[in-house]
């Protein structure tokens, strides 16, 4: 027999009661829970478990105290798990009772490193046979983290404009397209765990003394900096970030953080002033990818 608890406490205030089509998402995004309220996007959470404790990421979740556990006890098991089909079921079924929306589109995050993409799929079939008159659409973002929060966030964009599920869908895949992430990494110990970079140059830039800076982008990673300093790196991402930023016709950002908030909010500073008319907001980078990233990751994701 299938449980039917029902979660919702992650169904979130709606700013815009005109949507026709409710965003959906898990919360590998790592949003805030006030950058959610505005934009009217839902979280179906994950479960994050370090060593014994488990931890249902809610809207809100704080991962600090994670970091420092593993800042502790680098050898502490950390897992990360998707949202199991009911829990998407089961957000659905919040959403239609509580929204009035006619439909909703889930976006995942990337299916290359999560089940997320499957379970939301099997959740929204068993959604709708409870719901028929609600249409349950399912996007891979092909992205994690920042960069999801920001293709989610162009979505609720066209559905706050009252767009249909098909427009809205569309808006969410030239998104996943176009959104970019740079990040000055932490450690590469583990950083094989969410990335496709090649093994050989994992092995190369460990026996070095760099901080390497990353690019990643609808899935293709590489190493595209190998400063010597700290100091180096974030100039690098700073630079990168800003040249992005300029180009963009509506440009957003979030600056991403494993337990070096004040390097951020400098970096989102920085980027305030070269491209002042850019929406850009600050946060912890959420576990999935911030764990392997390691303590002293910093990151920006632009759109």
């Amino acid at each position: 027999m299938e449980r039917q608890t029902r979660y919702p406490s992650m169904i979130m205030p709606y700013a815009h009661k005109h949507q026709r089509t409710a965003i959906l998402t898990d919360s590998a995004a790592g949003m805030p829970a006030p950058l959610l309220a505005q934009h009217g996007i839902q979280v179906a959470p994950m479960t994050i478990r370090v060593g014994d404790d488990e931890t249902i990421d809610l809207p809100g979740t704080d991962y600090g105290g994670i970091y420092d556990t593993v800042c502790r006890d680098p050898s502490v098991p950390v897992t990360v798990s998707a949202p199991l089909p009911h829990i998407w079921r089961d957000a659905i079924l919040s959403i239609s009772a509580d929204t009035g929306a006619d439909s909703v589109l889930i976006i995942t995050m990337s299916a290359h490193f999560s089940t997320s993409y499957d379970a939301a799929r099997v959740g929204a079939q068993w959604a709708t046979t409870q719901v028929p008159n609600v249409r349950v659409d399912v996007i891979d973002s092909e992205t994690v983290a920042g960069a999801l929060a920001l293709v989610c966030i162009a979505a609720a964009d066209s559905a706050n404009s009252g767009e249909d599920i098909e427009a809205v869908s569309e808006a969410a895949t030239s998104a996943s397209r176009r959104a970019q992430t740079v990040a000055t990494l932490g450690t590469l110990n583990q950083i094989h765990r969410v990335t496709r970079l090649p093994t050989f140059a994992l092995k190369a830039a460990r026996k070095l003394p760099i901080k390497p800076v990353v690019s990643f982008q609808a899935l293709e990673w590489s190493i595209m900096a190998r400063p010597l300093t700290r100091h180096s790196g974030i100039r690098k991402l700073r630079t990168t970030a800003a040249q992005g930023l300029a180009s963009g016709e509506k440009p957003r950002a979030i600056v991403m953080h494993v337990q070096r908030k004040q390097d951020a909010t400098r970096v989102a500073d920085e980027l305030a002033i070269v491209a002042s008319a850019a929406d850009i907001t600050v946060c912890q980078m959420h576990p999935f990818a911030g764990v392997p990233a390691g303590a002293g990751t910093v990151g920006v994701a632009w759109l």
